[in-house]
C-alpha cells in the first residue's frame, strides 16, 4: 500500500536514499521502516527485482521515475563487478566503509523544521563514487561522514544522519573552486547527462578515471615542474588523456625517458600505472586499449627479446636490443660491445646513456651483430687459413683481408667469414690437383717469385687471368696452386722467365746459394737480362736452359714429386745404391744428382724421365 506523503526523490538519489528518507521522517532507522512494511534491508541493497518493484509501489513511483532511481542505485553484477549509471565498474569502485557526502547539498536539501533532517537529506548516488572527489555544485571536496563495515549498518543513511544532522547544520563552509578541475566537471557531466565530448568517450568510467588519475600520478612524480603545481593528479592525466592515443602515447613516452638508470625498467619508468594493466587489471579486456598503448611504448623505448610476454601478450620478434644485450648476444663484454656499434655507426658515441638504457633497432643491426659474434684474433684466422699468423698478416698487408674494427676497439678484429669467402673465390671452376707437381705452384710463392702482391694475384683468379688447381682433400690456402709461368705474366715488362732463385726453389735447391754455385761452375745455363720492374740485371732460365738442367741433374725434391717416395726413403735407396751427390773440383753442389746416377738405380724410371 502506497504511503499516504512519500518523500519525492531528488535529483542523483537512488532507492535506498528515498527509502531511507521516509524512514527518516517517521523518525525510524530503515531498517524498522522496512520490516514494518515488509519489506527485506538486505535484499533491496542487493537490489533484489521484487523488493524495487514492492518499494517502488510504496513510495508511489511511477516506471520512468523508478528507472532514473534505478539508475542512481549501485546494482551487484555477478562476480567483482556492479552497474551504476548504466556502466559497468568493479565493485570496490562503489562499495566501501567509507560513506561520502557534501555537506553543502546534505543542508541545503533541509528547507522545513517540521520535518527531522534525516527525512530530508537526500544521499546522492555518485557520491559513493571513488572517482569522484568533488562536487560540482558547492566546489568544495566530498567529506567522508562516517565508516562502518557492516553494509546493514552502513547504509542506514536515516539513522547516520538522525545522528550527525546538529554538526552537518552548524558546520558551514565557505564554498571554493580551486579544487575543481576539467576531469571533475567531465565526469559530473558524463555521470548525469552521459555525454562525452573527449576521446575518452569509448571508455567505462571505470576505467577511463582510473587511468587518468595513475597517468597523472605518474607524470608528477617524474615532472617537477607539474608537481609544483599543485594541480591533482586526476586532472594532470585527464587533460592528456582527453586529447586521444597520441598525446597519450607521448607522455608515456617522457615517462619512459625519465627512467634512466642503469637498473631502471618498465615498472619504475610507469609505476603504478604499469602495475594496474599488468596485475590488477590483467583480466579486464576493457583496459586493453590502454594496454596496447603502454605495451608500443614498452616496445620503442626498452629492449625486450623474442617470446618476453608484455602485459599478457608474448612478443614474436625482439624490436630493440642495448647494449648489455647485444654484448650478451656477440659474447663481448658491455664495453667492447659499446666501442664496437660506435665503430659500426650503429649508436653514437655522444649518447651517454648506460649501457642497459642505451637501445637501438634490432633489426637493422643484426647483420653487424652476427658479424660482431664471428670476429676472432688473427692466430684463429691463420688457423683456419691453413697458414702461419706471419703469412696471414702479410695477406692482411696486402689488403686480402680487412680488420672489421681497429685494434684500440677490440683484439677480435677479423671475419671468419672473410676466410670462407676467400676459399669459395679462389676455387670456382678450379680442378683438383692429385699430387704435387712443380708445374704448380703455391699462390703465395708463385706471387713472390714474379714479385707481384699477394692481393693482384687473387684479383687476377677472381678475374678468370689465372687458372687455378686445388690439392686433393686440402683446404687450406697453401692448397691453391697456380702456374708460375700465368703468374709471371701478370707483371708488366718483367722477363717471363723464373730467375735463377726462383727455378732453384721449384725444384729444391733454395738453399745456401747452390743454384748461383752451378752457374758460376759452368754446370747450368742463364741469361742476364733487365727486370723494368725492379731496375736491376737478374740471372733467369728460359725453357731452354731449364730444359738442359733436367737433361742432366734431378734432386730430391723432383724424385718424391715423380716417385711419391718420401725424401728419406729416397735418400737411403740412393745411398745405399752407392750414389752420391753431384761434386766436381771439391765443391759440393747440395741434393742435387747427375740423372745418369739416378737412373742405375732400381727406381720407377719412367717417373723419374717424367720428372
Amino acid at each position: 500500500m502506497p504511503l499516504l506523503s512519500p518523500p519525492t526523490p531528488k535529483p542523483r538519489e537512488g532507492l535506498v536514499s528515498l527509502v531511507s528518507r521516509a524512514a527518516g521522517e517517521r523518525k525510524l532507522s530503515i531498517g524498522n521502516f522496512c520490516n514494518e512494511l515488509g519489506l527485506s534491508f538486505k535484499k533491496l541493497l542487493q537490489h533484489d527485482e521484487k523488493q524495487f518493484a514492492i518499494a517502488a509501489e510504496i513510495l508511489g513511483l511511477n516506471s520512468t521515475t523508478l528507472a532514473e532511481v534505478r539508475t542512481w542505485s549501485v546494482q551487484p553484477q555477478p562476480g567483482v563487478h556492479a552497474r551504476f549509471r548504466n556502466e559497468t565498474y568493479v565493485s570496490r569502485a562503489l562499495i566501501n566503509p567509507v560513506i561520502r557526502g557534501c555537506p553543502s547539498c546534505l543542508r541545503g536539501n533541509v528547507t522545513s523544521e517540521l520535518m527531522p533532517p534525516q527525512g530530508q537529506m537526500a544521499m546522492q548516488g555518485h557520491w559513493q563514487l571513488r572517482y569522484v572527489e568533488v562536487c560540482v555544485q558547492h566546489r568544495q571536496p566530498l567529506e567522508p561522514l562516517w565508516k562502518i563495515a557492516a553494509p546493514l549498518a552502513r547504509n542506514d543513511y536515516a539513522s547516520q544522519l538522525q545522528r550527525l544532522a546538529n554538526e552537518l547544520m552548524s558546520n558551514v563552509q565557505v564554498q571554493s573552486d580551486q579544487n575543481l578541475t576539467d576531469y571533475d566537471r567531465w565526469l559530473d557531466k558524463r555521470l548525469s547527462t552521459g555525454v562525452d565530448e573527449t576521446q575518452l568517450s569509448s571508455f567505462d568510467i571505470d576505467t577511463a578515471a582510473t587511468f587518468c588519475n595513475l597517468l597523472g600520478a605518474e607524470v608528477i612524480r617524474t615532472n617537477p615542474e607539474v608537481a609544483t603545481s599543485g594541480a591533482p593528479s586526476r586532472a594532470i592525466g585527464f587533460d592528456i588523456a582527453r586529447r586521444g592515443p597520441r598525446e597519450v602515447t607521448q607522455a608515456l613516452k617522457e615517462l619512459a625517458l625519465d627512467a634512466s638508470g642503469p637498473q631502471d625498467g618498465m615498472r619504475r619508468a610507469f609505476g603504478h600505472l604499469h602495475r594496474w594493466l599488468a596485475h590488477d587489471a590483467a583480466q579486464d579486456p576493457r583496459c586493453d586499449p590502454y594496454r596496447d598503448l603502454l605495451r608500443e611504448v614498452i616496445l620503442d623505448t626498452f629492449e625486450m627479446p623474442a617470446s618476453a610476454v608484455i602485459l599478457g601478450k608474448e612478443i614474436k620478434k625482439r624490436r630493440l636490443h642495448s647494449v648489455f644485450s647485444a654484448s650478451a648476444e656477440m659474447g663481448r663484454s658491455p664495453a667492447v660491445t659499446r666501442r664496437y656499434l660506435e665503430h659500426a655507426g650503429i649508436i653514437s658515441k655522444d649518447d651517454t646513456r648506460p649501457h642497459k638504457r642505451l637501445t637501438f633497432e634490432a633489426e637493422s643491426a643484426a647483420p653487424a651483430l652476427s658479424r660482431g659474434k664471428r670476429l676472432v684474433m688473427a692466430k684463429e684466422m691463420a688457423k683456419r687459413l691453413g697458414t702461419s699468423t706471419e703469412q696471414f698478416e702479410t695477406l692482411a698487408g696486402q689488403g686480402v683481408f680487412v680488420p672489421v674494427c681497429p685494434l684500440s676497439i677490440s683484439k677480435f678484429q677479423w671475419d671468419v667469414e672473410d676466410v670462407e669467402k676467400l676459399f669459395a673465390s679462389l676455387t670456382i671452376g678450379a680442378t683438383s690437383l692429385m699430387v704435387e707437381d712443380e708445374n704448380w705452384q703455391p699462390l703465395g710463392a708463385a706471387a713472390r717469385r714474379a714479385r707481384i702482391d699477394v692481393s693482384e694475384a687473387i684479383d687476377a683468379i677472381r678475374n678468370r687471368k689465372l687458372e687455378v688447381r686445388v690439392l686433393e682433400g686440402e683446404r687450406s690456402y697453401s692448397a691453391i696452386r697456380v702456374r708460375q709461368d700465368d703468374m709471371n705474366e701478370l707483371c708488366p715488362g718483367r722477363p717471363a722467365h723464373p730467375t735463377l732463385s726462383e727455378f732453384g726453389e721449384m725444384v729444391g735447391l733454395q738453399k745456401n746459394g747452390m743454384m748461383n754455385a752451378l752457374f758460376e761452375g759452368g754446370h747450368i745455363s742463364a741469361e742476364r737480362l733487365l727486370n723494368p720492374a725492379t731496375r736491376r740485371f737478374g740471372l733467369y732460365m728460359n725453357k731452354e736452359d731449364q730444359a738442359k738442367f733436367h737433361a742432366r741433374f734431378t734432386t730430391l725434391k723432383l724424385l718424391s714429386l715423380g716417385t711419391g717416395l718420401e725424401s728419406r726413403e729416397l735418400v737411403e735407396r740412393i745411398r745405399s745404391a752407392g750414389v752420391r751427390q753431384f761434386r766436381q773440383g771439391g765443391m759440393e753442389f747440395g741434393k742435387v744428382y747427375l740423372l745418369q746416377d739416378i737412373q742405375r738405380i732400381e727406381l720407377d724410371i719412367d717417373a723419374l724421365d717424367r720428372a
